[in-house]
């Protein structure tokens, strides 16, 4: 349970640094008019949103695995004590 927090949490936590560093630096390019500035920002900000999904799907099929063990054992020992 605690390791599944601190999974989320450390999700969470790189989520919002990643969005908050691209927009920061949108922001900034677009109020400079800098133009690299706001390319580089977009591609932090696509490529912290590429990660986020190939770790949440990474993630959801080790739950995925963790799952049907239970129901495994579950239903194993259901069927052990019958």
């Amino acid at each position: 349970m605690r390791e599944q927090i601190e999974n989320t949490q450390a999700m969470v936590a790189s989520k919002t640094a990643t969005y908050v560093g691209s927009s920061a630096g949108a922001l900034s390019a677009w109020l400079g008019s800098l133009d690299w500035a706001f390319w580089t920002s977009l591609l932090i900000g696509v490529s912290g949103f590429l990660m986020q999904l190939y770790f949440t799907r990474k993630k959801d099929r080790r739950e995925q695995v963790e799952h049907l063990e239970r129901l495994k054992q579950i239903r194993g020992g259901a069927a052990n004590e019958e």
